[in-house]
């Protein structure tokens, strides 16, 4: 089954991103070629403050696909270029996973190479486990390509978090065709109980208008 990973890594120097940045991209030209690769994105929110903070969303058929995608001797290259073995880690990051495709080895992997793996229970919404549109880049030049929405939304008072979750999966069983995955979460549920993360990735910007 379709399962998603949000990772959130802070490199530790603007040397460690440059080396980071060249890795992903090389990660990422990969993911055309599996078809179980639903999203891959990974992006850095806050540039001109936080240079060195990256954010991935991956999203994954199955765990055929995760494999696939991981064992390619193309990416592992570049995983560890990235992540070097035998020094200092150069980076931290917390990651989260969803749903039911990750639960066996899928999980002890990521809680092995990743640091701080969570899997909070609190969701709404969907993520699907197929496509059918060629796949594409999600770059601001492509107007007519895959987006890949990331929203944070801070409740104003004790409850209010359960009720946006509420408001994402009413939205999420009225969506149409091309939106991919509506996925909402409460990451932090002890420690941040009003903060939600709605993942929004649709096949058009067309089809994200429509959306909304």
């Amino acid at each position: 089954m379709a399962f998603m990973l949000r990772v959130r890594l802070d490199a530790a120097s603007p040397d460690v991103s440059a080396n980071a940045i060249s890795a992903l991209s090389d990660m990422a030209a990969l993911q055309t070629e599996h078809r179980g690769v639903i999203t891959y994105m990974f992006t850095r929110p806050d540039l001109a403050t936080n240079p060195n903070h990256f954010e991935f969303t991956e999203v994954y058929a199955n765990e055929g696909a995760f494999w696939a995608h991981s064992s390619h001797p193309d990416f592992m290259a570049a995983y560890v270029r990235m992540f070097p073995p035998g020094r200092d880690p150069h980076v931290t990051s917390v990651t989260y996973g969803y749903g039911p495709g990750m639960e066996g080895k899928v999980r002890s992997v990521c809680d092995i190479v990743l640091q701080k793996c969570r899997y909070p229970t609190a969701s709404a919404g969907f993520v699907l486990s197929s496509k059918d549109w060629p796949a594409g880049a999600t770059d601001q030049g492509n107007e007519d390509g895959p987006v890949a929405l990331l929203f944070r939304i801070r409740a104003k008072e004790e409850g209010g978090a359960p009720r946006v979750m509420q408001i994402i999966d009413d939205l999420s069983k009225e969506a149409g065709e091309g939106v991919v995955t509506c996925h909402g979460s409460i990451p932090e549920q002890e420690t941040a109980p009003l903060d939600v993360e709605l993942v929004l990735v649709c096949s058009t910007n067309a089809h994200v208008a429509s959306f909304i």
